[in-house]
């Protein structure tokens, strides 16, 4: 009487077959005991894993293709971003100076006598003013004017600069000294990810200090953003609300990661890699 025993399972390999091509097999072995517990054989079986593997490299092939096509999708979008962005800065900008210009005439010519039309000249003039603001701004969120005219770090400098002015919060940075340039579209994903992270501190954390560290490790672009707030759980709250899943699109699309989550030391913590290209 034999008995089987303790099956080994060898992890899936390629082997040849008789007309010459291959296939792809797992191997189950078990050893046969007799009645007396020494081993008097072995079985071996073979488990066909071809249909798997093929199912398994067209996955890989259609998500390559679907991130390629998003990258290209992003690199049309940031484009036309950037023209509407300086289109509304170049254009629209300079009708709103001119028109700022006309009423400084107007105002400058009006009668003495009637102060009602000077309030109202100095009312249009403030709307001007705060179109222009408006203008600013949202050729801003199209595509920052800072990555194209102080580059990646600089970029992230003057956005942390501008954090501390707005919340009061020091912000603490490690950045490298020499420029980052891994080109248009990756540092665009790269700043949106630290203004993200910098909103949801604005809006919940609660925090006293962040720490924001930029690296290249291992061919990476490593993004790290850590406050001392209060913290949440990513898994307890919708995440769309903190940015966490745009967060993560936006690095998925280049073949990266964000990782986002309270971290032993108290607060939270953003840390973003993505792929530079060689």
């Amino acid at each position: 009487m034999f008995c089987r025993r303790r099956q080994r399972v060898q992890p899936a390999a390629e082997r040849p077959r008789k007309d010459g091509g291959t296939v792809h097999v797992s191997i189950y072995t078990s050893p046969l005991h007799g009645t007396d517990g020494r081993i008097a054989g072995t079985i071996r079986m073979f488990a066909d894993l071809s249909e798997h593997k093929h199912a398994e490299l067209q996955l890989r092939e259609a998500e390559a293709a679907l991130r390629r096509s998003i990258l290209q999708r992003d690199a049309a979008v940031q484009k036309e971003r950037t023209r509407i962005a300086r289109e509304l800065h170049d254009e629209l900008g300079q009708a709103l100076t001119a028109l700022k210009m006309e009423f400084a005439w107007l105002g400058a010519r009006l009668p003495a006598a009637d102060p009602a039309l000077g309030e109202k000249v100095a009312e249009l003039t403030g709307l001007v003013d705060q179109t222009m603001r408006t203008v600013r701004r949202l050729s801003s969120e199209l595509r920052p004017a800072l990555l194209d005219v102080t580059g990646l770090v600089g970029a992230l400098k003057m956005q942390s600069l501008a954090f501390e002015r707005q919340t009061g919060v020091p912000c603490r940075l490690d950045l490298p000294a020499q420029p980052i340039e891994p080109g248009a579209e990756l540092t665009t994903a790269v700043f949106r990810v630290l203004q993200e992270a910098l909103t949801n501190i604005t809006r919940h954390a609660a925090a006293t200090s962040v720490d924001i560290r930029l690296r290249r490790s291992a061919g990476y672009l490593v993004l790290e953003v850590e406050d001392d707030g209060q913290g949440f759980d990513p898994h307890a709250v919708r995440s769309e609300a903190y940015g966490i899943v745009g967060m993560r699109e936006r690095a998925e699309a280049f073949g990266g990661t964000v990782e986002a989550g309270p971290h032993s030391d108290g607060g939270f913590a953003v840390v973003a890699r993505l792929p530079v290209p060689s």
